[in-house]
């Protein structure tokens, strides 16, 4: 098993110790509502493929397929855990797309 797959299966193995059952941590869907969770990683591997902390569980989120597609579809749509979780100081580099944007505007408007 790979060292992100061995992560991601720790991870949820962890999580059902800490809570007794599944639950998607961003809409809170439970087992009732879909079959499958997946353990996904805020600051993509492709993005920090060698860093320490790639696989911190503060850098991983168990989501229902639904919010783990969401998650994918846009990085700013990582924004709010970003910030919530700390990650730029765990990542020790800037990672929220919005402000990062904000900022640029501001810039180029002055």
């Amino acid at each position: 098993m790979s060292k992100h797959a061995s992560a991601c299966t720790k991870y949820k193995k962890d999580f059902i110790k800490k809570h007794e059952y599944l639950f998607c941590e961003f809409c809170t869907v439970n087992a009732n509502g879909t079959p499958r969770f997946e353990t996904h990683h805020i600051v993509y591997a492709s993005e920090a493929p060698n860093h320490e902390n790639l696989h911190h569980k503060r850098n991983l989120i168990l989501l229902c397929c639904r919010c783990h597609k969401y998650f994918h579809a846009s990085k700013k749509n990582r924004d709010t855990l970003v910030k919530e979780r700390k990650l730029e100081e765990l990542f020790n580099r800037k990672l929220n797309i919005l402000n990062a944007q904000s900022k640029n505007k501001a810039l180029n408007s002055q």
